[in-house]
């Protein structure tokens, strides 16, 4: 859940939407809406993906927590 929390609160804080990320991140906007409103947990990989759009790593977020 810190994952989804942490991706949800870049998208706010940079004024992204999903479409906005589908397109960054070249995901289907399906997997966006799925983290976003349906708060499925990420894949690592897609968490790495998206994260790294918005200006985080994956590696950074675990360390941290």
């Amino acid at each position: 859940m810190i994952i989804i929390g942490l991706i949800k609160e870049l998208m706010y804080q940079q004024n992204k939407t999903v479409a906005d990320v589908a397109e960054g991140t070249g995901l289907s906007w399906l997997i966006i809406i799925d983290i976003v409103e349906h708060d499925v947990v990420p894949t690592p990989e897609y968490a790495e993906i998206i994260l790294n759009y918005l200006g985080i790593t994956l590696e950074d977020v675990l360390t941290l927590y």
